[in-house]
């Protein structure tokens, strides 16, 4: 899954509010699908998270950038874990989340 921010960083919300941190003119990240791609529209991953949505957290906007980095780290992690197997010791994490067999 590819992010393409749509907000504004802070430094320049920031120069906008002579200084001071306006939050009303930062406008919420969020990962949307390229212009003219259809390859998301039939990537796996992609699919699998939007099905989790609807299933597990119907009333969330699939679209909001926190719900979809949580996803990725959840699964990021459940990976990791699997990898260990039975020896969930901190070197076995660091090699596993290195490719280390």
């Amino acid at each position: 899954m590819e992010p393409l921010s749509t907000a504004r960083s802070g430094a320049a919300a920031a120069r906008e509010g002579q200084g001071r941190r306006d939050i009303r003119k930062i406008a919420p990240a969020r990962i949307r699908p390229a212009k003219g791609g259809t390859q998301r529209a039939n990537d796996k991953d992609i699919a699998a998270y939007y099905d989790f949505m609807k299933k597990w957290n119907p009333q969330d906007n699939p679209q909001d950038f926190y719900a979809t980095v949580s996803y990725v780290n959840a699964n990021m992690q459940k990976h990791l874990l699997e990898k260990c197997g039975d020896d969930l010791t901190r070197q076995n994490l660091i090699e596993a989340g290195l490719g280390h067999p």
